[in-house]
């Protein structure tokens, strides 16, 4: 099964007394789509069990790509194309936008399930923008 950027961004864990469920959540109107699912059962019948669902509840938090190619699944190669309304920048511009990032006068926001540039913050904001973000 193909699983693209934007589902991965949707991915869910749920932990309960009874289970384990790593799924994507597709709104209110859809069913789920399980990735990986252990009941408690599971885990009395075969303790090594609780070693797999214990990695891939690390593997959520640390790397879901990892998480799902181990799971067998691949994942669609994203567009070359922007996934949000941007504005185009002349050539001038994207000099300076690299010079400034390698000069460390702008640092970019990268989205953690995508891996993505969600945007740009100057140098001299970094610290109260990080603060915020760390209060979240």
């Amino acid at each position: 099964m193909k699983i693209s950027l934007e589902q991965i961004s949707r991915m869910k864990l749920s932990i309960d007394p009874e289970s384990v469920n790593i799924y994507i959540d597709n709104g209110d109107d859809q069913d789920p789509t399980h990735i990986c699912y252990w009941q408690m059962d599971e885990w009395e019948e075969d303790s090594e069990v609780i070693i797999s669902s214990l990695n891939a509840v690390d593997l959520f938090y640390r790397d879901k790509f990892e998480l799902l190619e181990r799971l067998g699944y691949e994942i669609e190669e994203a567009d070359n194309e922007l996934q949000f309304n941007y504005q185009e920048l002349e050539e001038v511009n994207i000099i300076d936008l690299k010079k400034w990032t390698d000069e460390e006068v702008l640092s970019a926001l990268i989205d953690e399930n995508c891996g993505g540039i969600i945007g740009y913050v100057h140098a001299d904001h970094i610290d109260r923008i990080v603060g915020k973000l760390n209060e979240i």
